[in-house]
């Protein structure tokens, strides 16, 4: 009879560890993504904007110091540990984020150059954000998504 129950409490902490060990629900990888996301939104807001339209340098600053700061962001959100399920699904949107950032830094690129294709890039980076935005939404990080931009 001991031995059945030592057996059963041993069952019991084995299994209680295992589910454990799967990493924050999604709730609270959500609650930390949205601090990190709040952080970030705070040193985004910090970026001064460019007060000439027409500076190209001035623009092309400005992204780049946008781009930095969201790679931070996304970087660091990366570094959280994830829940067990959603491993692929967050890949998957910081993989999206990544391109945003790309283009964000093509524009920039091309504005150095004097090359106008950088209005088309920029509206390709805010397509692309508008629809990470959307998927970070759905998957319930508000302040990372359509809250932040």
């Amino acid at each position: 009879m001991a031995k059945k129950l030592a057996m059963a409490w041993l069952l019991a902490a084995l299994l209680t560890l295992a589910a454990c060990s799967g990493g924050p629900d999604r709730a609270e990888y959500i609650r930390r993504a949205e601090q990190v996301c709040l952080k970030f939104s705070d040193l985004a807001a910090q970026i001064p904007r460019p007060s000439d339209v027409n500076d190209a340098a001035a623009q092309a600053e400005y992204l780049r110091r946008s781009a930095e700061v969201n790679q931070q962001q996304v970087d660091e959100l990366r570094a959280l540990e994830r829940p067990a399920d959603d491993q692929s699904t967050l890949t998957e949107i910081y993989d999206e984020v990544d391109r945003v950032i790309a283009r964000e830094l093509e524009a920039a690129n091309l504005l150095d150059q004097g090359d106008e294709r950088w209005r088309s890039k920029l509206l390709e980076m805010t397509t692309a954000a508008r629809n990470s935005n959307a998927r970070i939404d759905e998957y319930g990080m508000k302040r990372c998504g359509s809250e932040q931009a």
